[in-house]
């Protein structure tokens, strides 16, 4: 599914694929940042390295539903080996990958959230 949201200077569009488990759970697979021209060279145009997209990788149905956010909107600290357990919540941590960017990784989560309305409203979620 190709999503967009709201970023510093335009939109960012990513394309995210979802998995249906064997116990019927929707899981968020993997997240490829395709279009992020508009963000801060160094900042926000971090989007769009592995360490990053890996951290949008794999949210179980349970983070999904809770709504997805970043740490710093989350107002949590997320320790290095807490990752997967925030992310049962919704709560990505990307301060640590993308220091002083919060608005790109807010863009990715909203579109990510946008997606699982959608789901929902179709009746896959």
């Amino acid at each position: 599914m190709t999503v967009s949201g709201v970023g510093y200077r335009g939109d960012v569009v990513s394309v995210i694929s979802f998995i249906k488990k064997d116990d019927g759970q929707i899981v968020l697979n993997k997240i490829e940042v395709i279009d992020y021209s508009q963000e801060t060279p160094g900042l926000g145009d971090k989007i769009a390295e592995e360490s990053v997209k890996e951290r949008f990788s794999l949210i179980p149905e349970s983070g999904l539903n809770s709504g997805v956010q970043v740490d710093k909107d989350a107002g949590v600290t997320v320790s290095a080996n807490s990752i997967d357990a925030y992310k049962e919540q919704g709560v990505i941590k990307t301060s640590d990958v993308m220091t002083g960017a919060t608005i790109t990784p807010r863009a990715v989560a909203d579109s990510i959230n946008a997606a699982v309305e959608f789901l929902k409203e179709e009746g896959v979620m």
